[in-house]
């Protein structure tokens, strides 16, 4: 089998040669289980299949988004493909090697998610200034441009010789550092710790973000890891003291039931039966791994996804010397990702963000279909007035009630830096891509229908937009909700908003009152705009920074550190101290935002 690799390799049949170089790591695999080959070579073996693999999905990346995104999910699903990151984890495991461990993990989770964020990447301006500077490089990077362009306008039977011509173009690429960068980037190749260093050091260069630790969770079998990496420190690994079945009891139980709910959702936190100290050994090893006030970046694996681990409790120093237990997001700011290569991007992406002119935002607030119910219109009113007043004390333009229509959102999303929305969410279609958020359907609006049907923005819809980095604060059902198949591929409406340009993304867990997420949003945006008027660079203060980008003032805002006070004030506040309320919201992608004033 060996031996028919170079030919298939000179006729550039990905396929034969994948499923070729999966087989010989299978058995090099087998060989180090018996003692027979070194680790080494078995991850050599490994690194091999897993590049057929990468250049398979590579092809996919020249497909539209939301294309790609479904394409690479079935090709993750694969068992062939999950069978080369499993092998090279448990040689990981074997060797008690967790810097290998971390690597190959970053590999294996939500690739698809990395790859298209790279397809509508932002071209940092150092990246770009430097293969504008050399005349070779430079025309390389028109070529491939020019080459991806024609590919996607191309008739079927003319691309396979284009993508040959594109690897081709792409491995002369390789040989230039600016370019070897920029392909890492479109192709969401996985960050190495060092690369993840450099980064973190890069991206946080103008905000003057707080110190970052980065925590994934990998399930083994009936085994659950966690592995916590600090910049300029090697990884740590350990297992939890949980099984995989353990977990998915506790959430058959306490959180995919109605009923199961009740018994941490209403419950208060340090109530004796409070359901979700079961799930406290997930974080345990951060106690002494991790520092408060650092932001954590946790990436959890499926099913662990659906916990929201932010709330789970560690022990917590005070300062009479005992401790006692808090809530995760109590002690540290917390920011979620589905990888570290989507983390990183979209930071890059939040810093990269030009703002000549001061930035623009947008509120939008649709509450319908209350059916006169004396409470539901009351909610309605004081929705409305609220998001107009969020709009006014942000300088932002309110699109209320039969006003937030599908033209209006797309026109304004396009052009926002800050985008609000608050209303209904359709989370549980029959496909996830249908996934949306419910529109006014207002009759002026939609006057051929007599009896118009709620109105969809779908994750469909969203895939096709083309956002300026903004932030995105979704005050709806389930809004920030993702489903995760084999392979930890997430596609919902953080995806879309995230493939469509967005930075970051503020939403919600479960479906919540529109109460609930009306307080915590007056919370929320309190602390944005403390931190927009305060003198934050050199005065000591954590909120944010204020620079000058020609006569624009710039505040760059610390969006995890905003979320964990606005919690904390909800913890305070007698309607809203149960988990119900404030352990539903998190912050996806970027942990700042840029925002001129």
């Amino acid at each position: 089998m060996a031996a028919c690799i170079p030919g298939w390799e000179a006729l550039g049949i990905l396929i034969q040669i994948t499923e070729a170089k999966y087989w010989l790591a299978l058995v090099q695999y087998e060989a180090r289980i018996n003692h027979w080959k070194t680790s080494k070579e078995v991850l050599e073996s490994l690194t091999a299949a897993e590049r057929g693999f990468e250049d398979r999905r590579n092809e996919i990346s020249i497909s539209s988004a939301l294309t790609a995104v479904q394409d690479k999910q079935r090709l993750a699903q694969d068992k062939h493909v999950r069978d080369v990151y499993r092998f090279a984890f448990q040689v990981c495991v074997l060797d008690r090697d967790p810097v290998q461990a971390w690597h190959w993990v970053q590999k294996a989770k939500s690739r698809s998610l990395s790859d298209t964020l790279g397809l509508g990447y932002i071209v940092p301006e150092t990246l770009l200034a430097a293969i504008v500077a050399d005349q070779k490089v430079r025309e390389l990077y028109e070529k491939e441009k020019c080459l991806a362009r024609k590919i996607v306008t191309s008739p079927n039977l003319d691309r396979f010789d284009m993508r040959v011509q594109l690897r081709d173009l792409e491995t002369r690429m390789v040989a230039h550092a600016s370019l070897k960068a920029l392909l890492d980037l479109w192709h969401g190749a996985a960050v190495t710790t060092q690369q993840l260093s450099d980064r973190c050091a890069q991206a946080f260069s103008e905000s003057r973000a707080r110190k970052l630790v980065f925590v994934d969770w990998h399930v083994k079998g009936q085994e659950v890891f966690i592995l916590i990496f600090k910049p300029g420190e090697e990884p740590t690994m350990r297992r939890v003291n949980a099984s995989l079945e353990y977990i998915e009891s506790w959430l058959a139980k306490y959180f995919y039931s109605e009923e199961g709910r009740a018994a941490f959702l209403h419950r208060g936190e340090n109530h004796p039966n409070q359901a979700l100290r079961m799930m406290d050994c997930l974080i345990e090893w951060l106690e002494d791994a991790t520092e408060p006030r650092t932001t954590l970046v946790l990436s959890p694996a499926a099913p662990l996804d659906a916990i929201p681990l932010h709330a789970v409790h560690i022990p917590q120093q005070m300062p009479n010397g005992r401790q006692r237990l808090v809530a995760l997001i109590q002690r540290n700011p917390v920011v979620y990702c589905s990888n570290m290569t989507a983390f990183i991007q979209c930071c890059e992406r939040a810093a990269t963000k030009q703002t000549p002119k001061p930035s623009t935002s947008v509120f939008m607030a649709v509450y319908e279909d209350t059916e006169g119910e004396e409470g539901e219109v009351e909610e309605q009113d004081t929705l409305y007035r609220a998001t107009s007043d969020l709009a006014t004390q942000m300088s932002g333009s309110p699109l209320i009630g039969q006003e937030v229509i599908r033209p209006n959102l797309e026109c304004y999303w396009q052009a926002a830096d800050y985008i609000y929305f608050h209303g209904h969410c359709l989370t549980k279609p029959k496909v996830i891509t249908d996934q949306a958020l419910v529109l006014s359907a207002a009759p002026d609006s939609y006057p051929s229908q007599s009896h118009p049907e709620p109105v969809l923005e779908t994750v469909r819809d969203i895939f096709s937009l083309k956002l300026q980095a903004p932030h995105i604060s979704l005050m709806a059902c389930g809004s920030s909700s993702q489903r995760i198949e084999a392979g930890d591929e997430p596609l919902g409406l953080v995806t879309a908003l995230l493939c469509a340009g967005a930075a970051s993304v503020t939403g919600t867990m479960w479906p919540i009152a529109s109460a609930t997420a009306r307080r915590f949003a007056e919370h929320f945006h309190t602390e944005i705009l403390s931190a927009r008027g305060g003198k934050m660079a050199g005065s000591g203060k954590t909120g944010g920074q204020e620079e000058r980008e020609g006569m624009v003032e710039v505040a760059v805002i610390d969006l995890a550190a905003a979320l964990q006070k606005a919690v904390i004030r909800m913890k305070r506040t007698p309607q809203t101290w149960l988990p119900y309320h404030w352990a539903a919201f998190v912050v996806h992608g970027a942990c700042f935002m840029k925002y001129a004033g």
